[in-house]
């Protein structure tokens, strides 16, 4: 049995299908629809991989740490008090993850 993977021609469709979702949030749906893939990997394949800059990981322990550092707080914020902090990124999500992985450096 072959486990190479899909042919070129089954990436670029995957691609392509993902590219033509009609956006984030439908192409985080069709990865999360395939065995195997959660919403941190989900967004971590738009955010680095396809470049969507809505993607935003907010279940990665790096964010988390980040936010922690900069709001100088005693614990990890939940993903509900990333919520709120992230409402001025919005359409640059994946942008704001780069700079707070960043931070951690």
């Amino acid at each position: 049995m072959d486990r190479s993977g899909p042919p070129d021609g089954g990436r670029q469709a995957v691609e392509g299908a993902l590219l033509a979702a009609g956006g984030h949030r439908e192409a985080e749906k069709l990865l999360v629809g395939s065995r195997g893939i959660g919403p941190w990997t989900a967004n971590y394949v738009l955010l680095r991989c396809l470049r969507f800059p809505t993607a935003l990981p907010i279940e990665d322990v790096g964010l988390h740490n980040a936010i922690k550092l900069l709001l100088g707080m005693d614990r990890k914020p939940t993903v509900e008090e990333i919520r709120e902090p992230a409402k001025p990124w919005a359409g640059w999500e994946s942008y704001a993850t780069f700079y707070l992985w960043r931070a951690l450096y």
